[in-house]
Protein backbone atom coordinates (compact mmCIF):
# COMPACT_ATOMS: atom_id res chain seq x y z
CA UNK A 1 0.00 0.00 0.00
CA UNK A 2 1.48 3.35 -1.06
CA UNK A 3 1.52 6.25 1.36
CA UNK A 4 1.02 9.78 0.20
CA UNK A 5 2.85 12.50 2.11
CA UNK A 6 1.51 16.01 1.83
CA UNK A 7 4.03 18.79 2.24
CA UNK A 8 2.75 22.31 2.82
CA UNK A 9 4.21 24.79 0.42
CA UNK A 10 4.59 28.52 0.82
CA UNK A 11 2.66 29.03 -2.41
CA UNK A 12 -0.20 26.86 -1.15
CA UNK A 13 -0.36 28.66 2.21
CA UNK A 14 -0.19 32.06 0.48
CA UNK A 15 -2.90 31.07 -1.99
CA UNK A 16 -5.15 29.86 0.83
CA UNK A 17 -4.63 33.13 2.74
CA UNK A 18 -5.43 35.17 -0.37
CA UNK A 19 -8.54 33.14 -1.19
CA UNK A 20 -9.65 33.33 2.43
CA UNK A 21 -9.30 37.13 2.39
CA UNK A 22 -11.16 37.44 -0.91
CA UNK A 23 -13.94 35.21 0.37
CA UNK A 24 -14.57 37.70 3.18
CA UNK A 25 -14.99 40.57 0.72
CA UNK A 26 -18.15 40.43 -1.34
CA UNK A 27 -16.35 41.44 -4.52
CA UNK A 28 -13.31 43.18 -5.90
CA UNK A 29 -15.37 46.36 -6.11
CA UNK A 30 -16.18 46.06 -2.40
CA UNK A 31 -12.47 45.71 -1.60
CA UNK A 32 -11.68 48.80 -3.69
CA UNK A 33 -14.45 50.72 -1.93
CA UNK A 34 -13.06 49.77 1.49
CA UNK A 35 -9.52 50.71 0.45
CA UNK A 36 -10.67 54.27 -0.36
CA UNK A 37 -12.68 54.70 2.84
CA UNK A 38 -10.53 56.22 5.63
CA UNK A 39 -12.61 54.63 8.42
CA UNK A 40 -13.22 51.19 6.89
CA UNK A 41 -12.18 48.24 9.06
CA UNK A 42 -9.19 47.38 6.89
CA UNK A 43 -5.49 47.54 7.79
CA UNK A 44 -3.61 49.72 5.29
CA UNK A 45 -0.17 51.28 4.91
CA UNK A 46 -0.44 53.95 2.20
CA UNK A 47 2.61 56.05 1.37
CA UNK A 48 2.08 59.36 -0.42
CA UNK A 49 5.04 60.89 -2.25
CA UNK A 50 5.17 64.58 -3.23
CA UNK A 51 7.94 66.19 -5.28
CA UNK A 52 8.35 69.96 -5.63
CA UNK A 53 11.01 71.53 -7.83
CA UNK A 54 12.02 74.99 -8.96
CA UNK A 55 11.04 76.47 -5.58
CA UNK A 56 12.64 79.02 -3.27
CA UNK A 57 13.91 82.51 -4.06
CA UNK A 58 16.49 81.26 -6.57
CA UNK A 59 14.13 78.83 -8.30
CA UNK A 60 16.73 76.05 -7.97
CA UNK A 61 15.25 74.38 -4.90
CA UNK A 62 13.63 70.99 -4.56
CA UNK A 63 11.67 69.28 -1.81
CA UNK A 64 10.41 65.73 -1.53
CA UNK A 65 7.93 64.62 1.13
CA UNK A 66 6.97 61.00 1.78
CA UNK A 67 3.88 60.75 4.01
CA UNK A 68 3.69 57.37 5.74
CA UNK A 69 0.02 56.89 6.68
CA UNK A 70 -0.82 53.63 8.50
CA UNK A 71 -4.50 52.95 9.22
CA UNK A 72 -5.20 50.45 12.01
CA UNK A 73 -8.78 49.52 12.92
CA UNK A 74 -9.53 47.88 16.28
CA UNK A 75 -12.79 46.09 17.00
CA UNK A 76 -14.42 47.47 20.16
CA UNK A 77 -17.58 45.34 20.11
CA UNK A 78 -20.02 43.90 17.60
CA UNK A 79 -21.20 47.36 16.49
CA UNK A 80 -18.18 49.72 16.78
CA UNK A 81 -14.58 50.09 15.61
CA UNK A 82 -11.80 52.36 16.81
CA UNK A 83 -9.71 53.50 13.84
CA UNK A 84 -6.21 54.90 14.31
CA UNK A 85 -4.79 57.01 11.46
CA UNK A 86 -1.25 58.41 11.57
CA UNK A 87 0.54 60.75 9.16
CA UNK A 88 4.34 60.80 9.48
CA UNK A 89 6.09 63.01 6.90
CA UNK A 90 9.70 62.31 5.91
CA UNK A 91 11.14 65.43 4.26
CA UNK A 92 14.22 66.14 2.14
CA UNK A 93 14.87 69.64 0.83
CA UNK A 94 17.81 71.02 -1.14
CA UNK A 95 18.94 74.37 -2.60
CA UNK A 96 16.04 76.41 -1.22
CA UNK A 97 18.37 79.23 -0.16
CA UNK A 98 21.67 80.46 -1.59
CA UNK A 99 24.82 78.69 -0.34
CA UNK A 100 22.78 75.61 0.65
CA UNK A 101 21.67 77.27 3.93
CA UNK A 102 18.33 75.41 3.98
CA UNK A 103 19.54 71.91 3.03
CA UNK A 104 17.76 69.67 5.53
CA UNK A 105 16.13 66.28 5.79
CA UNK A 106 14.28 64.44 8.52
CA UNK A 107 10.82 63.94 9.99
CA UNK A 108 8.02 66.48 9.90
CA UNK A 109 5.11 67.10 12.26
CA UNK A 110 3.25 63.92 13.26
CA UNK A 111 -0.56 63.92 13.01
CA UNK A 112 -2.58 61.25 14.84
CA UNK A 113 -6.33 60.71 14.40
CA UNK A 114 -8.45 58.43 16.57
CA UNK A 115 -11.98 57.81 15.25
CA UNK A 116 -14.96 55.85 16.54
CA UNK A 117 -16.86 54.35 13.64
CA UNK A 118 -19.93 52.09 13.43
CA UNK A 119 -19.40 48.84 11.55
CA UNK A 120 -22.68 49.12 9.65
CA UNK A 121 -23.16 51.54 6.78
CA UNK A 122 -25.95 54.10 6.86
CA UNK A 123 -29.04 53.51 4.69
CA UNK A 124 -27.43 55.58 1.92
CA UNK A 125 -24.16 53.57 2.04
CA UNK A 126 -21.99 55.93 4.11
CA UNK A 127 -19.52 54.85 6.76
CA UNK A 128 -18.72 57.69 9.13
CA UNK A 129 -16.30 58.28 11.97
CA UNK A 130 -16.18 60.71 14.87
CA UNK A 131 -13.06 61.53 16.82
CA UNK A 132 -10.11 63.78 17.49
CA UNK A 133 -6.81 64.46 15.88
CA UNK A 134 -3.58 65.42 17.60
CA UNK A 135 -0.57 67.11 16.08
CA UNK A 136 2.89 66.64 17.55
CA UNK A 137 5.03 69.59 16.48
CA UNK A 138 8.27 67.66 16.23
CA UNK A 139 9.79 68.92 12.96
CA UNK A 140 12.99 67.01 13.74
CA UNK A 141 15.02 68.24 10.81
CA UNK A 142 18.50 66.71 10.53
CA UNK A 143 21.19 68.59 8.64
Amino acid sequence: MAQIALKPSLLGVGSFALLSRLAHAQSTAELAKQALNPVAAMHRLPVQYNWDQKIGPTGDGMRSVSNIQPVLPFELDEDWNLVSRTILPVIDQRSLMPNDQANKSGGGDLTQSVLFSPKAETHSGWIWGLGRYFSCQQAAMIF
